[in-house]
């Protein structure tokens, strides 16, 4: 008799919940922390120093780099001509000569005329300009040889730079450098290219053509503007303590008070906070935050005013002076980022009962949040108290974020509202709170699985299980089957995915497809649980030998005694019911050893190995190793099991006939009335007491 294999599958199902799925969620459990709301202020000061990088600044070209006429190499005839009017200032005259029929066709004086109408209308109207750059790249089409030609190369992207065409001008900046300038061109090319880049905010080029370049052959202007650029682009790129380096190093090539260097002070002063150094950044932001009447970036300082006060732990100072700063300016950003500073400073003093905000705050955080600081103050503001309870924070939250573009803000409203939900599928699954669908539907509705933590998607997962949501279960199962995570914890998605869809028909394609999920590797333990669902789909069409290679493969490759136990009896019951008596004794055996404690004698599997081992012996004669396991077992079963057990040895010759008033002793009595009666009927056929040949065990074929 072959254990029925839904009520089997069943069981082993709940072995794994018990075992592998219950450890995977109770080490989930302990990894969920409640969210960091020091979080907020992180994505606070990350804005208020990307505003005082993204500062619109002029272009800072040194005059140094603004070459001379290039008149080397030029023809006498050129220089006999216009020389002498060019040295008494005559540049008109100069180009009237240069324009003429003496010097037509004249590369010289094509460039020596383009040079000087360059530098006519070094300050003029746009397109003055670009008629400038059409007349070099008409000269660099006559003659592309020389230092002229260098010159002309060098002043196309200078020109295009001071006109704000960055994108032109890196491109040709990029070509000149190719066309391996002669120096000085070069090298004003390179600072030229590095200014391009800057303002074309590709920080990592302009850091490395600053790199490229040697400060200590510049001085005065260069040296200015090379220790400027240098510690703007590291102070895009966050890193703070290299930026503070070079602004110091700008320091002592300037003079003067803070106030007439604003942006720069700013910048100095965002870095000191960023490395801890509160003091020293005070030094730079109070001249410019106490300035009467406010200037430009007065508002900007007290931000940061109130950081540094913040980090210095004096909440509420940093909280009077962030509302100074709502107060003194009007640009609705500022306002919206010192909000944010105040109800911070609030929050981490101990004091989040501050009153209504301004009606202008308000009326800013609940317009679309379709740029990062308005969806900052829209964010704090929905969490700002709690009065209302958690659903309606949560469900604010989840409209929010709907409306919200990817960035640091979306991505922090998303990690707060995971976060809530997370703590209560914990609660849920460890039994603090009874299971809540309305936070099952949120989960379902704000979150996705792709974008949260794996704890709290196997949370999630185990809750949709409970609450009876199949295609959540489905859905975020598999998800979490593709993150790149342990292969237990694929596993554990996957797992539960299956369990959601509640296999049991027969349909041997969804048996072979499970069969190529536990091959892939992928599913860590899980691959002997996934195996065991397949294999008994096939049991239940039929198909005994395929599901016996099965589990034969799966268990080659397996080790976890957990689940190998089970897995090795079904395996050895399989074999024995297929002709393969004693390879299926083995089998058994093997799986009996696994689960040997005193425990495991109530074990339902260890029972189902005794009865199929029990099969086995009867058939092949070979009752040395049950004899022993009955007798172990019997003194911890409890006292249905122990006739029953009583019963089986007694029917195989290896013990004692239960008697008692239960079904198994009864079974004994009438049994050995049988037995008397075929040994009379045996006696009377066979008077002389040969023996009888018994029949060949059947050989089970595959249907």
């Amino acid at each position: 008799m072959l254990v029925d294999s839904l009520a089997w599958q069943e069981r082993f199902e709940d072995w794994i919940e018990d075992g592998l799925v219950r450890e995977q969620l109770d080490e989930a459990a302990r990894a969920i922390v409640p969210f960091d709301h020091d979080n907020v202020l992180r994505v606070l000061d990350e804005m208020v120093a990307d505003r005082i990088g993204s500062e619109k600044e002029s272009v800072l070209l040194p005059t140094d780099t603004l070459p001379s006429l290039a008149t080397r190499d030029m023809g006498a005839k050129v220089l006999r001509g216009a020389g002498h009017l060019i040295t008494k200032g005559q540049h008109d005259e100069a180009i009237a000569y240069l324009e003429s029929e003496e010097v037509q066709g004249d590369s010289d004086a094509l460039y020596l005329r383009t040079q000087l109408l360059d530098q006519a209308e070094r300050d003029g109207h746009p397109s003055d300009r670009l008629t400038v750059i059409s007349e070099y790249e008409a000269a660099l089409r006559h003659d592309r040889k020389g230092a002229h030609a260098d010159h002309a190369r060098l002043r196309i992207g200078q020109i295009y730079l001071g006109l704000r065409f960055f994108d032109e001008a890196r491109i040709n900046f990029e070509k000149a450098l190719r066309a391996d300038l002669a120096q000085p061109y070069r090298d004003f090319a390179l600072i030229s290219y590095a200014e391009s880049t800057y303002h074309d905010k590709d920080n990592a080029k302009t850091l490395e053509t600053l790199e490229s370049l040697d400060p200590n052959q510049f001085s005065g202007e260069l040296s200015v503007w090379y220790y400027r650029r240098t510690g703007d682009t590291y102070f895009r790129l966050h890193r703070f303590t290299e930026a503070v380096e070079a602004y110091y190093k700008l320091l002592d090539l300037k003079s003067g008070p803070v106030t007439t260097y604003p942006l720069v002070a700013l910048r100095i002063a965002t870095s000191l906070l960023a490395i801890g150094e509160s003091e020293e950044a005070d030094s730079y932001l109070k001249p410019i935050f106490k300035q009467d009447p406010p200037q430009e970036y007065s508002a900007i300082a007290g931000l940061l005013v109130s950081h540094s006060l913040r980090a210095k732990q004096s909440y509420p100072e940093a909280a009077i002076v962030a509302a100074k700063v709502i107060d003194m300016t009007s640009d609705l950003h500022e306002s919206a980022l010192a909000t944010v500073q105040m109800l911070e400073a609030d929050r981490l003093g101990g004091d989040n009962q501050r009153g209504p905000l301004p009606r202008s705050i308000l009326t800013l955080a609940t317009r679309t949040p379709s740029d990062p600081v308005s969806g900052l103050l829209a964010y704090r503001v929905a969490i700002h108290r709690d009065i209302l309870g958690p659903e309606v924070i949560r469900q604010r939250l989840g409209n929010l974020m709907a409306l919200m573009p990817d960035g640091p803000v979306r991505e922090l409203v998303h990690d707060d509202l995971g976060s809530r939900l997370e703590v209560i599928l914990r609660d849920i699954y460890l039994g603090v709170v009874p299971l809540d669908e309305m936070v099952l539907s949120e989960t379902q509705r704000y979150l996705r699985p792709h974008s949260l933590d794996e704890n709290g998607i196997l949370l999630a997962i185990d809750g949709f299980s409970k609450a009876g949501m199949r295609e959540a279960c489905i859905q975020w199962g598999n998800a979490l089957g593709d993150r790149d995570v342990r292969p237990i914890r694929r596993g554990a998605g996957i797992w539960r995915a299956i369990q959601c869809r509640n296999i049991r028909s027969e349909d041997l394609t969804t048996a072979d497809n499970l069969i190529d999920i536990a091959d892939n590797g992928e599913v860590g333990a899980f691959s002997m649980a996934i195996t065991t669902v397949a294999a008994e789909l096939m049991v239940r069409i039929g198909r005994v030998l395929r599901a016996t290679r099965a589990y034969e493969r799966a268990l080659q490759s397996f080790a976890q005694r957990d689940i190998a136990a089970p897995s090795l009896i079904r395996l050895g019951e399989l074999q024995i019911k297929s002709g393969k008596i004693k390879l299926g004794m083995q089998r058994v055996s093997r799986g009996l050893a696994l689960m040997d404690s005193e425990s495991d004698a109530q074990n339902s599997f260890r029972k189902m190995g005794i009865i199929a081992l029990a099969q086995g012996a009867a058939t092949a004669n070979d009752t040395k190793r049950l004899a022993s396991l009955l007798k172990q077992d019997r003194r911890y079963i409890d006292d249905w099991w122990k006739p029953a057990y009583g019963y089986i040895g007694y029917r195989l010759g290896v013990g004692v006939a239960p008697t008692g008033d239960d079904i198994f002793s009864e079974a004994a009595t009438a049994m050995r009335e049988v037995d008397r009666l075929e040994r009379r009927v045996n006696k009377l056929k066979n008077p002389e007491g040969k023996p009888t040949p018994k029949p060949a065990p059947a050989q089970a074929t595959e249907q």
